[in-house]
């Protein structure tokens, strides 16, 4: 169930992403386009549009979608979807990001970093110095076999 479920949030994630730069692309087309009559000749506009306005935007935008990827990336999901999701909405994706949670192997990295380890009968993190499980109240001292020396 759990395997569905991400390749669902995957598909979504891409397909958020690929329509992003869908609309990016059209704004790139309609900003050249404003150059040229209907038919590829290049007219003189009223105004001349500044091509690297649109430019610095599309840079912005992605620079902007980062956050979004490298918050969900720290909770163990996909980075590439996630700045695709923030290029197409950033607000909703940073929100979004902030409030996910994290994946179990995220959480069970975090663990080991920190140094704890695994309770022998409930399998939950616990500090390596604890004498009973917080989760289980069983004697996991009891349970240590001391190192020969």
């Amino acid at each position: 169930m759990e395997a569905i479920r991400v390749w669902i949030n995957r598909a979504f994630l891409l397909a958020v992403g690929f329509s992003g730069l869908v609309v990016v692309a059209i704004g790139f087309a309609n900003l050249f386009a404003s150059t040229t009559n209907g038919y590829g000749l290049y007219s003189t506009p009223t105004r001349s549009p500044d091509p690297s306005a649109g430019i610095f935007g599309a840079v912005i935008v992605a620079m902007l979608a980062v956050l979004p990827s490298m918050i969900a990336g720290s909770k163990g999901l996909d980075r590439v979807g996630w700045w695709m999701y923030g290029v197409w909405v950033f607000p909703i994706a940073l929100v979004h990001a902030l409030v996910v949670k994290p994946t179990v192997e995220a959480q069970d990295a975090d663990a080991e970093a920190e140094g704890r380890v695994r309770c022998k009968f409930c399998a939950e993190y616990i500090r390596p110095e604890a004498v009973v499980c917080r989760w289980c109240g069983n004697d996991v001292a009891a349970s240590r076999t001391p190192v020969a020396q």
